[in-house]
């Protein structure tokens, strides 16, 4: 079994080699560009430089795993042919591999950004960028200086890599006679798993990823928590634009006049405009409680007619606060939903997710205007989900996140935390704040609400329901542990703001619960036959502000959509702040006259679209723009009264293909 030994050795030694230049390579960019930045903390650069060195750590392990595998079959301790063969591949692999950082030292003093995939635009004009190259780098010398490692490299591995004592004298098969198989099953295991843990490269529920690095804002900092030929790889499947210029162009004005610009400038694509204030005091800043509510679909809810009433909690909340009854989320995802929220624009991207695009991790979010906040978000499982870290942290200065790991309470599921536990464990965090006279904004995203619908152990005085199956079939449900797991997310959510009008900071605290999303209809009978004709339900969730003496108690039946949350608390908050997004204060009288709701389905081939009045509705998909008119409340929403209605067709559908294009093009230029 000890001839074993020798191939794990060879591959540690192989990592420890690759994992000198690293750090090398990273000293270097450090000690190049530091003199350069600035608006940093040693703490943020010393977490940077941890993080860069596990990228680092899992690109030695992708590396070497070509050997690692073909080892196990053919071992190039025992034959020098393919000892060179090795040397050879790795001399000139990593050659090519430390080319890479020089490329990349040179993108990053002529961007400020590493290499990602949008590198590859310069090879649409090759000559020009080759030219460009050779004026401006001394693409001699780097040359030279990559391919001397690489004879160096070359020596290493013959002379010590693959000089392994005893490996060579042992005859072909000998021992594999001999050899204890249930000690080679145990070591192997042992050592695959820890290479795999090696790539995965975090103890947690999901692995290593971008968005990690993008804990800062600061462009140095960011830099350093990167490895360029990792985020490389990351950026490739997003490197192309989604977005077209010239149609944005096309449709500028109707989009400036539909956003209220002032200032309209088609060769910029301004859409800059000052968010108009609508404050609640005049010399003190409310605090915030933003609760995002998992699937909090409105049919599924008391206050919009269900008649089970499965959301008790939340319906009283609602007859002493005010709810937007028409209120909706561009996308039926919840990654989709959190970026829209966060950034103000809707996630209308075709790959994915754009919470999962580093190109476009920055953006303007109305959340930078509430200066002086200390700022909290909670989630019962990771923020490594849906990579949704990256945007909160790198445009959230200061942001006080809380997830698996930070809380005491124990996992239900798949989910982290239960909901029940999630606001118990927000509270504590927020009367535990550093400066109790500031005042906070927390956003708490809850999961409770998703298969597989568990409820957990502690569960305070709740006690489960039985439901017919001709209710699940007659109201929308699909089973009774949906109908029960909503019952408990809104326990859970009543039980909180229970608890927290105890506290002293209630009175000056503003509480807004959404949906992330909504959910199909499953033919309710309670939904009405345009809302099931065009999916609606999937977009429809409730909106509410409450709070008593702040809030008044009455009901908004005007449209309102995702893009408007943080805007309009940035507005009520009296906290100045220019959008450059789609989101708009929702109190501000002036901008609801020709509110509208854009939908977008991103699991539909080709992508559909719907922009809905409180009348009309076009329909359209991204291969041929819209397709028909509908009057969606009516009794027959399936007719198409385009001809009836020449004029509203016209105007609507030209809204509906600019809020489509301005949407992809503002997830690339949303910034400040």
């Amino acid at each position: 079994m000890m001839n074993q030994f020798p191939k794990i050795i060879m591959i540690f030694k192989g990592y420890v080699l690759i994992s000198v230049i690293h750090i090398f390579l990273r000293i270097a960019f450090a000690l190049y560009y530091f003199s350069d930045a600035q608006g940093f903390s040693s703490s943020e650069f010393m977490k940077a430089f941890y993080l860069g060195l596990k990228f680092d750590s899992r690109m030695a392990l992708v590396i070497l795993l070509p050997l690692a595998l073909i080892s196990l079959a053919i071992s190039p301790l025992k034959y020098t042919s393919i000892k060179k063969f090795w040397s050879i591949f790795y001399g000139a692999m990593l050659c090519l591999y430390i080319g890479g950082f020089y490329f990349d030292f040179a993108y990053y003093s002529y961007l400020q950004t590493r290499v990602n995939g949008s590198a590859l635009k310069f090879m649409a004009t090759p000559l020009i960028s080759l030219q460009m190259m050779w004026e401006s780098y001394p693409i001699i010398w780097a040359t030279i200086i990559s391919v001397i490692p690489g004879f160096i490299i070359y020596h290493i591995f013959m002379r010590w890599i693959f000089n392994s004592s005893g490996a060579d004298s042992i005859p072909i098969g000998a021992s594999s006679r001999k050899r204890d198989i249930k000690t080679k099953i145990i070591i192997s295991a042992l050592v695959t798993s820890l290479y795999v843990l090696g790539l995965y490269a975090k103890i947690s529920q999901y692995p290593l990823r971008w968005s990690e690095a993008f804990f800062s804002n600061n462009y140095f900092i960011t830099a350093m928590a990167l490895n360029p030929w990792h985020y490389f790889a990351d950026t490739y499947k997003v490197s192309k634009k989604s977005y077209s210029k010239k149609k944005v162009t096309e449709h500028y004005n109707t989009m400036a006049d539909y956003l209220g610009v002032n200032n309209k400038d088609e060769k910029t694509l301004n859409f800059k405009r000052p968010l108009e204030l609508t404050p609640l005091f005049k010399n003190k800043k409310p605090n915030v409680v933003l609760i995002i509510m998992e699937s909090f679909a409105a049919h599924k809810s008391g206050s919009f007619g269900h008649p089970l009433s499965p959301t008790p909690y939340f319906d009283k909340l609602a007859e002493k606060g005010t709810l937007f009854t028409e209120f909706y989320t561009p996308s039926e995802g919840t990654a989709r939903s959190i970026f829209t929220i966060i950034s103000g624009v809707p996630d209308t991207t075709q790959y994915r997710t754009s919470s999962r695009n580093p190109l476009i991790v920055e953006q303007n979010t109305a959340l930078k205007a509430f200066k002086g906040y200390e700022k909290f978000y909670f989630l019962g499982g990771s923020a490594n989900w849906g990579e949704i870290r990256g945007v909160l942290q790198h445009n959230v200065p200061d942001l006080k996140m809380f997830e698996e790991g930070s809380y005491s309470s124990p996992s239900t599921d798949v989910w982290g935390i239960s909901d029940y536990d999630l606001f118990k464990e927000a509270r504590i965090a927020i009367e535990a704040r550093n400066n109790q006279s500031e005042p906070f904004f927390a956003l708490i995203q809850t999961s409770g609400f998703h298969r597989p619908y568990t409820i957990p152990e502690d569960h305070g005085d709740f006690e489960l329901k039985s439901i017919s199956s001709k209710q699940i079939k007659d109201h929308g449900f699909v089973n009774a542990e949906e109908y029960n797991a909503l019952r408990f997310a809104d326990y859970s959510l009543g039980k909180f703001i229970k608890s927290i009008k105890e506290t002293s900071y209630f009175k000056n605290t503003i509480f807004v619960v959404l949906g992330d999303h909504g959910l199909p209809e499953l033919k309710a009978k309670h939904v009405s036959k345009g809302f099931q004709y065009f999916g609606l339900e999937r977009f429809h969730v409730p909106l509410l502000f409450y709070g008593p003496g702040l809030i008044e108690a009455k009901k908004i039946h005007t449209i309102a959509t995702e893009p408007d949350v943080i805007p309009t608390l940035a507005g009520i908050s009296n906290l100045n702040f220019t959008l450059t997004g789609i989101g708009r204060n929702l109190f501000a009288e002036k901008h609801n006259n020709n509110k509208m709701a854009f939908t977008y389905v991103y699991h539909s081939t080709p992508k559909i679209y719907h922009l809905m009045d409180e009348e009309f509705l076009i329909k359209g998909d991204t291969s041929f723009g819209a397709k028909g008119l509908y009057k969606y409340r009516s009794e027959t929403p399936q007719l198409d009264v385009k001809n009836q209605f020449p004029e509203v067709y016209q105007n609507m559908k030209n809204l509906s293909e600019g809020y489509l294009e301005t949407s992809r093009y503002l997830l690339y230029f949303n910034k400040e």
